[in-house]
């Protein structure tokens, strides 16, 4: 049976939005947290260039300080879809925020904002990383913040940079050209 992501990464508050969207689908969906109202100007060249390369579906908690960063990312993103969750759907005594959603609420919010589905391809794995130094080296952090840095990619450890690898579509041309450029650099 084939398994679907969907192509864009879900842009959310914190890291209870993130369990809470990765519950409702499984695993099978990057997200990526602005960590509150003060989204830094590096985040949104990152997610500028996330967007360009696959898309961004933007979720955040269905009060004051989730419309102002969501009005924050779309002056700077205009293309970025958009997908919201009621108040209703997003209280739990008293608490507000895309955390205290259903997966229903959840799942049926990321449908209205027509995302894009694709096959799952493992096109990277732990051994792709560990043959560029990436894991089990001395080293091996900061090759994976220069490869992080060169492909506008969040930091991630050697785990996490085989998903993120795999989910941002990273192409194996743009991983080889990228730790070529890391190598001839030391």
């Amino acid at each position: 049976m084939k398994q679907y992501t969907i192509k864009e990464v879900i842009v959310v508050e914190g890291t209870s939005d993130i369990r809470a969207v990765k519950r409702a689908f499984e695993g099978n969906v990057e997200c990526i947290a602005t960590h509150g109202l003060g989204v830094r100007e590096e985040l949104l060249e990152r997610l500028s260039v996330i967007n360009d390369r696959q898309g961004i579906i933007v979720l955040t908690d269905p009060d004051y300080a989730g419309k102002r960063i969501r009005q924050k990312i779309r002056d700077y993103i205009p293309s970025a879809k958009h997908a919201y969750i009621s108040r209703k759907e997003g209280t739990k005594i008293a608490n507000v925020g895309v955390e205290n959603a259903s997966d229903e609420a959840i799942i049926n919010a990321i449908k209205k904002a027509k995302p894009e589905l694709e096959e799952v391809k493992e096109r990277f794995t732990y051994q792709d990383i560990v043959e560029h130094g990436l894991s089990g080296m001395p080293d091996s952090k900061q090759r994976r913040i220069d490869l992080c840095d060169a492909l506008k990619i969040e930091y991630s450890n050697a785990k996490q940079l085989v998903t993120r690898l795999n989910i941002y579509g990273i192409s194996k041309q743009e991983f080889e050209d990228a730790m070529r450029r890391i190598d001839e650099k030391r």
